[in-house]
């Protein structure tokens, strides 16, 4: 069996994947998922699960940085779902801002406070990396592609809630 569901409360459910065994040691090795919902959302997320480490998209909750995650998000998120265009002015806005300033960041400690600071102080230093940055339009496009991006990790069950929802890229009334 490659996973299975636990029964926890009156709305919340554990899944067990079963991750093969640890060649050195000969131990199993599992990842352990919690969520609210129904059972069949719970059995949903565990077909999501399989399917991810079928394709070799599947990465631990709470070891995963913003970079990798962002990466995964990039390969199969945005260019499977969004005009080329489109994908490439994404791709753009994470490799030159968002990785930088956020990338080392573990995906499970991001907090509003991080993406607040980010947004400060692209509107303080208003030219970074050769590319200045014109008005606040540009950091809401950041906002937009950082909070869309948090919001497709809350679906799959990589964090509990969006930190991009805290957050107001309307600084300074702008």
């Amino acid at each position: 069996m490659r996973g299975h569901i636990i029964k926890r409360g009156k709305d919340s459910y554990t899944i067990v994947l079963n991750l093969g065994t640890e060649p050195a040691t000969g131990k199993r090795k599992q990842q352990w998922v919690s969520m609210k919902g129904n059972k069949k959302d719970a059995e949903k997320r565990l077909s999501e699960l399989q399917h991810q480490l079928d394709t070799g998209s599947f990465m631990k909750p709470g070891k995963t940085t913003v970079n990798e995650y962002l990466q995964l998000w990039l390969k199969d998120y945005v260019y499977p779902n969004l005009s080329p265009r489109t994908a490439e002015g994404y791709e753009s806005i994470v490799r030159v801002h968002l990785v930088p300033a956020l990338g080392r960041i573990t995906l499970t400690h991001l907090k509003p406070e991080h993406i607040q600071t980010y947004y400060s102080d692209k509107l303080k230093s208003k030219c970074l990396n050769r590319r200045c940055l014109t008005s606040s339009r540009t950091v809401r496009r950041h906002h937009m592609v950082l909070h869309c991006a948090l919001e497709v990790a809350t679906k799959w069950g990589l964090i509990s809630r969006n930190p991009a929802d805290a957050v107001d890229p309307h600084l300074n009334g702008t």
